[in-house]
């Protein structure tokens, strides 16, 4: 990258990504968690967006160092930007407010009525109040649906990478759909990040205690990780609401034959 920015190469160059949203070199980079990256590309001129910000937020608030980096990057080269005008700063602690009010619950049940809602931020080391007009609830409603159809789309093609990403941006619009974080849990189990797949388990399971499918994404998680105590109370939780579930009850079967093993067991034949 380095050397293509030295020759020039436009740092702001876009790309629509299944014709919804334009990408940047920047989004990307943020996606990727890459600090040098990002830095390269910032240095350059890169414009920071609040797609950018946001996405980088919620990945740090996941827990992702590396996107924490970047978010601390990002916010002082925002605030050395916009000195005399503070909407990106704005933005760009709202995204981070959010994401971390996602990750403790209090991001949750919030009214998302068309009446004005009024939001605290923190920018550039102040509180300020901020109305905020909410989008008209239909256009939510379709750019949501067009979000999910993306996603499905790239999972067929197994790109799971674009999958996560499409719905993230749908759990901006609707952080309480447990459907949006159980299938970015499987997403992100795909792509090998057990970690992430069982923080989105568990904020399903939380929205939704009922359902079956969020101890099943749990316990799939924790396989991952190679903790079969915890996989096999979670699948166990899981199979109690459901009994007639054969897939649950064979992921069961065998994260307990997965846990004997570990203890030193021999394997059933």
């Amino acid at each position: 990258m380095k050397t293509l920015l030295e020759h020039n190469a436009d740092c702001n160059k876009t790309y629509m990504s299944y014709g919804l949203y334009p990408m940047t070199p920047l989004f990307q980079a943020v996606n990727v968690s890459s600090l040098q990256c990002v830095k390269l590309l910032v240095e350059a001129g890169a414009v920071i967006n609040p797609d950018c910000i946001e996405t980088v937020s919620l990945d740090s608030a996941m827990g992702n160092d590396s996107s924490t980096e970047c978010l601390n990057f990002l916010l002082k080269a925002g605030a050395k930007r916009n000195a005399s005008n503070g909407a990106a700063v704005h933005a760009s602690a709202r995204g981070r407010v959010a994401g971390t009010a996602r990750r403790s619950g209090r991001g949750r049940g919030r009214d998302q009525g068309p009446r004005q809602q009024q939001e605290q931020h923190v920018a550039c080391g102040e509180e300020v109040e901020v109305k905020v007009n909410p989008k008209d609830e239909h256009a939510t409603k379709r750019e949501i649906a067009q979000l999910k159809s993306s996603a499905i789309k790239a999972i067929e093609s197994k790109d799971y990478f674009s999958a996560t990403m499409w719905y993230t941006k749908a759990i901006e619009h609707d952080p309480n759909d447990a459907t949006l974080f159980s299938n970015r849990s499987l997403c992100l189990l795909r792509m090998g990040d057990g970690q992430r797949a069982l923080l989105d388990a568990l904020d399903c399971r939380g929205m939704r205690p009922d359902w079956p499918k969020a101890y099943y994404r749990q316990g799939a998680a924790l396989v991952s990780l190679k903790d079969y105590t915890n996989a096999c109370v979670a699948l166990l939780d899981g199979f109690k609401l459901d009994p007639e579930n054969a897939e649950m009850e064979s992921a069961l079967r065998e994260a307990m034959e997965s846990l004997k093993i570990s203890k030193g067991g021999a394997k059933a034949t």
